[in-house]
Order: C-alpha cells, then sequence, then structure tokens
C-alpha cells in the first residue's frame, strides 16, 4: 500500500499514524512487531517529528510508551540522531538543522 501512495504519516483519527497504531497494540511486543516496524521506519519520507493526534509529534506520543515500547523509542532516536535532528533536551541548531526532538520546532534567525 505504501508503494502504492497511501500516506506514512496520515494521522487517523483515534489511531494516530500507521506506526502509533502498530505501537498501540501493546498485546504484542516489540519482538513480534519487529518487521512492522523495519517497513515503516525504513520508509524515506516517514517524519517522525510530525504532528499526530493533538498536535504532539510523533516521537513525543511514542515516548510516553516508552515502558512497554522500549525497543521502537530506542529505535526511533537513533533513526533522529542519524538524521542530524538534536535529542530533546540539546537544542544546539545550525543551518542544516531547525528540528528538534522537543514538541515545538525552532526557527533560526
Amino acid at each position: 500500500m505504501l508503494d502504492l501512495g497511501a500516506d506514512v504519516n496520515e494521522v487517523y483519527p483515534g489511531f494516530g499514524t500507521p506506526l502509533e497504531t502498530i505501537a498501540r497494540k501493546f498485546t504484542f511486543s516489540d519482538s513480534t512487531l519487529r518487521p512492522f516496524y523495519d517497513v515503516l521506519l525504513e520508509r524515506p519520507d516517514i517524519d517522525l517529528l510530525a504532528p499526530s493526534e493533538g498536535g504532539e509529534p510523533v516521537v513525543v506520543r511514542l515516548r510516553k510508551w516508552y515502558a512497554k515500547r522500549g525497543e521502537l523509542v530506542e529505535r526511533i532516536e537513533a533513526k533522529l540522531t542519524e538524521q542530524g535532528i538534536p535529542r530533546r533536551g540539546a537544542c544546539k541548531l545550525s543551518a542544516s538543522s531547525s528540528r528538534c526532538w522537543h514538541s515545538h520546532r525552532h526557527t533560526l534567525p
């Protein structure tokens, strides 16, 4: 579906993004859901800082589930670091990175 144009960042009312929808199935472990995470996290168009339900970035919402989704959260944080996006609380922004992991976006002068 994604290869045919489905939006990996689409927010569905009551569910959130596809990644959030999968992650909130607490019946399954991270290891069981790993193949689904792989498909979504490998998408070049996934935006983990995009707003989800209520306006919070996807990464902020997923961090709230760390106790049950630790592996997923760590993978997301690693992906953001690889993309040059600073960790929460480490807002050392440059012209190449105007976004951080907070629930807000910075603008450069």
